[in-house]
């Protein structure tokens, strides 16, 4: 069991290193202090993302703490491990209240560059929900709920920022027309 944890843990700092990548990606254009303040706002969402779902169920294996030791390294003491998943559990109650502002940055990037960063960074971030909800076995539902409420949210954004159209104004469709339907509009279609 303790080797599938550690395997768990290494698949878990992909997913992280990853979306920390595409974090920069994004910010490239920017100063350094917003890009900074950028991949740090992920970190602290990938770390309290992680303890969310691993306290959500009100129990702590030797598996999680295992799992939490190894993806943040240095915290093989239990109480210290025990103040982390409660510090960022803790935290990750006020980031679900908002959009984190990396992902909005991402999913701007994505509408003017027609890429799909945000995807990605949402399926890393799906990745690790499912790593740390498995980690000791079948997760339980609490574990599985606790990140959908900011990736839904993170989806809906996304996809009205990609589907938006701007219209010009010399362009706008006509609202209505004082044209009534004839017949004749569809000649091929009786009009009952």
């Amino acid at each position: 069991m303790e080797e599938q944890t550690e395997i768990l843990a290494e698949k878990a700092k992909s997913a992280a290193s990853r979306t920390i990548f595409l974090v920069d990606q994004v910010m490239a254009g920017t100063d350094e202090l917003a890009r900074a303040a950028a991949i740090d706002e992920a970190q602290e969402v990938i770390l309290a993302l992680v303890a969310a779902v691993i306290a959500a169920d009100g129990a702590t294996t030797h598996q999680e703490f295992t799992f939490s030791a190894l993806l943040t390294k240095n915290l093989r003491d239990p109480l210290r491990c025990r103040a982390y998943l409660d510090d960022y559990a803790e935290r990750w109650k006020m980031i679900a209240e908002r959009t984190p502002g990396f992902l909005l940055a991402a999913i701007n990037y994505d509408v003017r560059n027609r890429t799909k960063v945000c995807s990605a960074i949402l399926t890393n971030l799906r990745t690790l929900v499912q790593y740390a909800a498995v980690v000791d076995g079948e997760p339980a539902d609490s574990e599985v709920r606790v990140a959908a409420d900011l990736l839904n949210r993170v989806n809906t954004l996304f996809r009205q920022a990609r589907w938006s159209v701007k219209w010009d104004e010399d362009s706008l469709p006509p609202i209505h027309s004082s044209r009534t339907i004839a017949r004749d509009d569809f000649p091929d279609r009786e009009i009952v």
